[in-house]
Formats: C-alpha cells, sequence, structure tokens
C-alpha cells in the first residue's frame, strides 16, 4: 500500500501540471486584401503571440534571425496597385490571447527596411483577422494607409472571390 501512495501522488501532480499547460488551438483563416493606393503594398501574415511557427514570423523576427535556403518567406505577398491577393487557407496554432495579424506597408523592399517600420508610422497598418475569411481593402489616408473590410467599403468589386 505505501507503495502505492507514491505513484497515484505522481499522477495527481502530472494531471494538475498538464492542466497548467497553455491551450493551443488551431485556426484557420482566409485573407483576401485588394490594393486600392496607386503604389505596391507589402502585406505579411502574422501571429502577435506563441508559439512561433516559421511561416507566421513578422518582419522583425525574420530580420533578427538567419534564413536559410530551406525556409523560404512563404507569408509576404506584394500587391500591385488595383490587384488583389488572397491566401485561401492559412492555419496555425494560438495560445491564449494570440492573435493572427495581417501587418500591410505601404512600402516594398528588404525585411530589414520592412522591419524598420514602427507599428506607429502611417505606412503600416497591424490588422487583426477572424477566424475564417476576411476581405480587405487598402486605401489612402493622408500621408499613409487605412484598412477597411470589404462589408464597409462601396469600392469592393463584389465578383470577386
Amino acid at each position: 500500500m505505501l507503495r502505492l501512495i507514491p505513484i497515484a501522488f505522481l499522477l495527481v501532480a502530472a494531471a494538475v501540471f498538464a492542466g497548467c499547460a497553455p491551450a493551443t488551438q488551431e485556426r484557420t483563416y482566409s485573407i483576401y486584401v485588394t490594393n486600392k493606393l496607386s503604389q505596391k503594398i507589402t502585406v505579411f501574415l502574422t501571429k502577435n503571440g506563441p508559439p512561433v511557427e516559421d511561416q507566421w514570423l513578422s518582419p522583425a523576427q525574420w530580420a533578427a534571425g538567419p534564413i536559410s535556403e530551406d525556409n523560404k518567406i512563404l507569408n509576404c505577398a506584394v500587391v500591385d496597385p488595383g490587384e488583389m491577393v488572397g491566401i485561401q487557407k492559412a492555419t496555425g496554432h494560438f495560445e491564449g490571447s494570440t492573435e493572427a495579424v495581417l501587418q500591410i506597408y505601404e512600402a516594398t523592399g528588404r525585411i530589414a527596411d520592412l522591419a524598420a517600420i514602427e507599428l506607429d508610422d502611417p505606412r503600416r497598418v497591424d490588422y487583426v483577422l477572424n477566424p475564417g475569411r476576411n476581405d480587405l481593402i487598402v486605401l489612402p489616408d493622408g500621408d499613409g494607409i487605412r484598412v477597411e473590410t470589404a462589408s464597409s467599403n462601396s469600392a469592393w468589386d463584389a465578383t470577386r472571390p
């Protein structure tokens, strides 16, 4: 009987500690971005928290670490003026309050240059995505850009996918 108590204690302790581990959810997003500016934009699909996943890294994360030939940047796109790009299915893992964020830059170029554009710069918008479909329009806004959902903007072409 004395041998069973330590084993039972270990089983209970393991169950308690397992319950304390952060819960990870799998979420899927579809994102369509229409560029209504007169110049190209760059968009990055990122997350604002853990866990770290290679295909959800921000420009700052890419710029901070070495990029191997095996690990190509696939969460980024350059969108020409008047064009739309779409990601039909992006799946990631999210802990706690971590959200999917589309970082949009009124710029193109090197990763390090994009990473240097701070969040409060009018040429950058970090748009928090909802799981499921997100239809977004990037519009001029003074010296910078703004993002609207397609449903809130009459400029959206409803015939697009």
